[in-house]
């Protein structure tokens, strides 16, 4: 049994599921403010604990969404700046 992992897959499987996680928070939440939607889009993080690779993925994922709405960066709620700094 060959017990190598494609990490290749395993990080498109992360950057895939926090697209359509996205895509579905702005689907269901159409003429929502820009504030509450980054509310929402926090709330709705599908990784567990919020550290390492995946986590960095959503927030990238986040940013490219809220850049496309025209809108800033992602901020956590307790003003230490963008979610995906160290």
């Amino acid at each position: 049994m060959n017990s190598t992992i494609d990490y290749r897959a395993v990080i498109s499987d992360w950057r895939n599921k926090s697209q359509r996680v996205i895509n579905r928070v702005r689907a269901d939440n159409p003429g929502t403010g820009h504030d509450e939607l980054k509310k929402l889009f926090f709330a709705a993080y599908p990784f567990g604990p919020r550290a390492n690779y995946p986590y960095r993925v959503w927030c990238d994922e986040i940013e490219k969404a809220l850049r496309d709405m025209g809108v800033g960066q992602f901020k956590t709620g307790d003003g230490g700046g963008d979610a995906c700094d160290g």
